[in-house]
């Protein structure tokens, strides 16, 4: 073989030039008249170890043939790029259609990537956070409720404290609300996290200036202190580090602020400062074991996993069942901590993934159609290089190479697109998901959209390279194999249309289902008037307002001086308001019957205590009787308003008017009793969260008679003021009304009704809007799939259609027939889709409302809908067939 034209291997040029040296020296030695033996022994000794020095030689060859080959690489593939990039200029239009599509399918795939990394992904701001445990206690049946997660009570929670080995830290924590006055800001009140002793220490996370709070500090006598978040420190404090070990007031307390934590902890979700629970282990015995508010939060042990701590509390439960009666189906349950935050967004995130990988799919095989269209016009450009000597590897790695950099400008403009798209999403919905505004494009996110990008690549790129050089390299281009290949070649061009319109109808099923659900939801009756209606909370502090009894009637002279200001038609308040999502639900008795027996469900109903004019300015009608006035006082019998489904679960086939029922309380020898109320009133059941969700019982008593039916005074009041203009224009009368009242009393979470309603929807709602977006673009995808096959089979057949003209055909006959053949794909991906989607539809079951995951409607007009789409697409290309004149035609080679 010719070394010029194959270079020879490292070790025989080693053993050459050795050599060489060698037979140099023996001849300079003979010259000096050595013989030929003794002078090849002596230039054999004189070079050393020959072994040795064979290997180095060896070692330096292999490295300089390693970097030629690398800078050859490297040299191939920059031309390969540059014209990579020389021939997608010279098709602007090919590139500016497939650089859009892979940047759309990219985008959107990335886009919902950050978003499930954030959510589920991300650790939680707490250091080993799988080892943070989260405690709840369960109510079944035969305990008379039915509740699948519910508070526990501080004995319960002490107990397990005191039985439980499997905990380094655990603690109990509850949620609430302090305001910030006095110190030359405008009042403000704020969601506080309340903590018992040991919730710092499980969370693990130490502040960022300060300390925590300490166990003396953490009872109910102690001077009150704080641990401010961060975000609240900087914001009305002006990020003071001197602030520590200063006070503020709180509830118009002089609190000491002890630490400040750092950014971006906030645990429950939007606290802005810290407290102490103020529960002394010493004073269990004064609180009732039924009465549940705290929810425990531990760390676990190192070793110790989340099935050894349900086996723990499985002992627990057992205990409890023997020893108290109120436990005999009500049970304490444990998840961690990062389960506990996502809640159902694993559901949510799983059919959002689902829908853009297959808008991913299709978007790779729209590109793939858009290559094979090209390739199939590139094949005497392949053909005359192969003549030249390029072999098939070769042509196909160049074709490859175009894909990868299409694949990688379009992976860039989809990062872009993903960027703006997730802005987008937070600001309209930032609640929509735990953690949503947390989404960043970072490296994860970055990394995703790179292995995106190169998947993409390969599953586009890699079938119609191969198949472009192959058939390039077997073909010399000519008419004839161009008329034959065209038609002949076009199946598996056809499967990528059929594909295209079968996973474009998953996802249009899959929206049309969640959108008929958004629209049973928003047509659903409210319950109450929601137009013109502004709703807010107000809370009276003890330090400012130490009567409990008096809260009630401090609140009715309040809404007085809201009511005067001008453009307030209205104003009533109550310890809840529709959508709220608060509830309270209190077991019962009634006076007809006797008391229920055990395993039987419990009697028991969602209690609001309301003020005169609830009803009237939430636009509530009531059934029958009347609503509360102001003659309902805590001097007066007690009354009360029962919902529908109260009246026929207790009292069926009867007028509720004049029924009585009642909460059980012990007086102060300890003797118990009923303070029985007399049902004045029905009125519809309102919806607490959602008008989806489970309907139960629902009672409203007058807050002026709230502490003598046994409840106790309400503090904390939801307002909502009617107005006759724009609700959030009166906002600072509002504002104002109230401080002329008290200005130490901040209105907080101001937010219209309509709001109110449509933030109770937010999950829903991102489900149906991005799944629409992603059906929205999966069936322009297969649009301009189906488009793309008929156009390029009429370019191809473009001599037959003039001859058939030519012969006499007519224009509608030439449509019908490009129609025609188009056609098959289109019902091929129908009949496929339908079958799939009615598979996927178990991702979205879950979250439907007023239509079945079968519903006839979806599936019978959006598949008449793609059809449809389909014809449109194919009718474009037919028609200009049709117009397309014999003479011109015949001339075509």
């Amino acid at each position: 073989m010719d070394p010029r034209i194959v270079r020879p291997t490292v070790e025989r040029e080693v053993e050459d030039e050795l050599a060489f040296h060698v037979e140099m020296r023996v001849r300079t030695l003979m010259e000096e008249g050595w013989s030929e033996a003794d002078a090849r022994a002596e230039a054999l000794r004189r070079l050393g170890d020959v072994e040795r020095v064979k290997a180095d030689c060896r070692d330096l060859g292999r490295g300089r043939d390693g970097k030629m080959m690398r800078r050859q690489w490297w040299d191939e593939i920059r031309g390969d790029v540059a014209y990579a990039w020389r021939q997608l200029r010279r098709a602007p239009a090919f590139t500016a259609a497939a650089v859009l599509t892979l940047a759309v399918a990219v985008g959107a795939s990335t886009g919902v990537f950050g978003v499930v990394n954030a959510v589920l992904l991300r650790p939680l701001p707490f250091p080993e956070d799988e080892s943070l445990s989260i405690l709840w206690t369960r109510y079944l049946p035969p305990s008379g409720f039915d509740i699948d997660k519910f508070p526990l009570s501080v004995p319960e929670f002490f107990e397990i404290q005191a039985g439980s080995r499997g905990f380094q830290h655990l603690g109990m924590f509850a949620t609430g609300s302090r305001a910030l006055t006095g110190d030359g800001d405008v009042a403000e009140r704020v969601d506080v996290g309340r903590y018992s002793r040991d919730i710092f220490p499980a969370l693990g996370v130490a502040p960022l200036h300060g300390r925590w709070f300490t166990a003396e500090e953490d009872r109910e006598d102690a001077a009150p202190v704080t641990v401010l978040g961060y975000e609240l420190w900087r914001d009305r404090y002006g990020g003071d580090p001197t602030l520590v070990g200063r006070t503020i007031l709180m509830n118009g307390q002089a609190t000491e602020v002890v630490g400040v934590m750092p950014p971006d902890f906030s645990f429950p979700r939007g606290s802005a400062a810290y407290v102490p629970l103020g529960i002394d282990p010493a004073s269990v015995g004064e609180y009732s074991r039924g009465g549940h508010g705290w929810v425990g939060l531990g760390r676990r042990r190192p070793g110790v996993t989340q099935a050894d701590v349900d086996a723990e509390l499985a002992v627990i439960r057992e205990r409890w069942a023997q020893d108290h009666q109120h436990n005999a189906a009500h049970y304490v349950w444990s998840r961690t901590l990062p389960d506990e935050v996502v809640g159902d967004a694993p559901r949510i995130l799983a059919a959002l993934m689902a829908a853009v990988g297959l808008v991913l799919l299709i978007g790779c095989a729209n590109v793939a159609n858009l290559l094979l269209a090209r390739g199939e016009r590139r094949y005497a450009e392949v053909a005359v290089r192969t003549a030249l000597g390029a072999d098939r590897g070769r042509i196909t790695r160049q074709l490859v190479t175009e894909s990868l950099v299409l694949a990688g400008i379009g992976g860039l403009v989809g990062v872009g697109l993903a960027h703006v798209g997730t802005r987008a999403l937070i600001a309209v919905d930032p609640e929509a998901l735990p953690r949503l505004t947390e989404v960043t494009l970072g490296g994860p996110v970055l990394a995703f959209a790179l292995g995106a990008a190169l998947l993409t690549a390969v599953l586009f790129g890699v079938v119609p390279a191969v198949l472009t050089g192959r058939r390039g390299a077997a073909s010399a281009a000519s008419a004839a194999s161009r008329a034959v290949g065209n038609r002949g070649r076009s199946g598996l061009r056809r499967v990528l249309v059929a594909g295209e319109v079968a996973l474009s109808l998953i996802v249009v099923i899959l929206a049309g289902l969640m959108g008929r659900t958004m629209g049973a939801l928003r047509g659903a009756d409210p319950g109450l008037d929601t137009e013109n209606l502004l709703a807010f909370n107000l809370t009276l502090p003890t330090a400012s307002y130490p009567d409990d009894a008096q809260a009630p009637e401090t609140m009715r002279r309040l809404l007085e001086s809201v009511q005067a200001v001008p453009g307030a038609t209205a104003a009533t308040a109550g310890s809840g308001l529709p959508y709220s999502g608060s509830s309270s639900r209190w077991d019962f008795q009634l006076d007809d019957r006797p008391p229920r027996q055990e395993g039987e469900l419990a009697w028991n109903a969602e209690v609001r205590m309301v003020l005169p004019g609830y009803f009237q300015a939430l636009g509530i009608p009531v059934l029958a009787g009347r609503e509360f006035t102001g003659a309902d006082g805590s001097d007066d019998a007690l009354v009360g308003v029962v919902s529908e489904t109260m009246a026929r679960t207790y009292w069926p086939g009867e007028s509720p008017l004049g029924k009585r029922w009642g909460y059980q309380r012990s007086d102060d020898q300890g003797e118990l009793y009923v303070p029985w109320i007399t049902v004045v009133g029905v009125v519809p059941d309102q919806v607490l969260s959602r008008v989806d969700a489970d309907v139960i019982p629902q009672v409203y008593l007058p807050a002026l008679q709230a502490g003598l039916s046994g409840y106790g005074w309400p503090r904390t009041f939801q307002v909502a003021v009617r107005t006759g203009v724009d609700p959030e224009g009166l906002v600072p009368e509002l504002r104002g009304a109230v401080a002329a009242f008290d200005s130490d009393l901040p209105l907080y979470q101001v937010t219209t009704m309509e709001e109110r309603v449509s933030t109770a929807y937010a999950e829903t709602r991102i489900i149906t809007n991005l799944l629409g977006l992603f059906a929205l673009i999966a069936a322009v995808l297969a649009a301009v799939g189906i488009y793309g096959v008929v156009s390029y089979t009429v370019s191809g057949r473009t001599r037959e259609i003039g001859v058939r003209v030519a012969l006499g055909a007519a224009r509608g006959q030439v449509t019908r027939m490009v129609v025609a053949e188009g056609a098959p794909p289109i019902v091929l991906g129908l009949t496929v889709g339908l079958g799939a989607a009615w598979f996927a539809t178990r991702l979205v079951e879950a979250f439907l409302f007023g239509v079945t995951a079968a519903d006839p409607m979806t599936f019978t007009l959006l598949p008449l809908g793609m059809v449809t789409v389909g014809f449109l697409a194919s009718l474009v290309p037919a028609l200009r067939a049709s117009r397309i004149p014999p003479t011109e035609a015949l001339r075509e080679e």
